[in-house]
């Protein structure tokens, strides 16, 4: 990302056989602090919410959200998630957050004092522009199986639950033949370990002839993807900024979304907002 950056040197810190990653995190909290010391860096900048203890210079935390806290509490991975961040908020000079909501949200549930959080909105990738040649948006096409020709809506689903995929299928099935007929609702970046569960309630609602399930879309066609959409559909319940809805509005690309949490403040006036929580509303 960075190789034509003049500013920038690509430094790469291995750590063969850091086989206790998932629990001590060698990697996080010995060979990275080394790195810094040796290369007697002013600061460490985390830009994934979890930071080392010691650190060898000052630090910078980016921490995005708190969702998981609402949605999967109880697992292992997230209680661990939880003692880095936790950890990451204590630890460090300073906090990045993207959006007011999240900020909020770091104040009251980690009492972490608001003036060291600093939020800085994120940004769609240079490639997001408005007017992609009608050949990139056929190849794109072409390339993920849509059918040329046939007006598509595009959610980024998920088995997380604060995605609100299941909600937003339903929904697809109470509109009328006619239009899913006309149209075709895409659901994308589905995870592997989901992706079969989204294509059973596909199923059960009888769905098939008029919503598409793709996984992971390569990053080469993602633009043209949310650029081709008649409309982007991003009902989630929860989210610590929403990047997507930017991506959109990038591309000029129409949005629903949510009228809670940060999706208020990122969308503005420029969405249709609707309560997640209804699948009424959302149809």
């Amino acid at each position: 990302w960075f190789a034509d950056r003049p500013n920038i040197r690509p430094v790469r810190v291995d750590m063969p056989g850091d086989r206790f990653r998932g629990s001590l995190n060698l990697w996080l909290q010995v060979r990275l602090p080394f790195a810094v010391m040796s290369s007697r860096a002013d600061v460490l900048h985390c830009p994934f919410g979890t930071a080392p203890r010691f650190a060898g210079a000052p630090k910078i935390a980016t921490i995005h959200d708190l969702t998981p806290m609402d949605f999967a509490p109880t697992r292992p991975d997230v209680a661990r998630w939880l003692r880095n961040i936790r950890s990451a908020a204590r630890t460090s000079a300073a906090i990045v957050t993207a959006s007011e909501y999240a900020k909020d949200q770091l104040v009251s549930r980690l009492a972490i004092r608001p003036d060291r959080i600093h939020v800085i909105g994120w940004a769609p990738a240079d490639q997001y522009v408005s007017g992609i040649p009608a050949e990139r948006l056929a190849a794109t096409r072409a390339a993920l199986g849509l059918p040329a020709g046939r007006p598509y809506l595009l959610n980024f689903g998920s088995g997380n639950p604060h995605k609100n995929t299941q909600r937003l299928l339903e929904a697809w099935s109470r509109q009328p033949a006619a239009l899913r007929d006309e149209h075709l609702l895409v659901v994308s970046g589905v995870e592997p370990a989901a992706i079969d569960s989204v294509k059973g309630r596909v199923r059960e609602l009888q769905l098939d002839s008029s919503c598409m399930v793709l996984g992971s879309i390569a990053d080469e066609h993602m633009p043209s993807l949310v650029a081709g959409a008649a409309v982007m559909l991003y009902p989630s319940l929860a989210e610590g900024f929403g990047l997507p809805i930017v991506d959109a509005f990038r591309v000029g690309t129409p949005v629903l979304t949510s009228r809670v949490t940060s999706m208020t403040e990122v969308a503005g006036d420029a969405a249709w907002l609707v309560d997640p929580t209804s699948v009424d509303e959302i149809a």
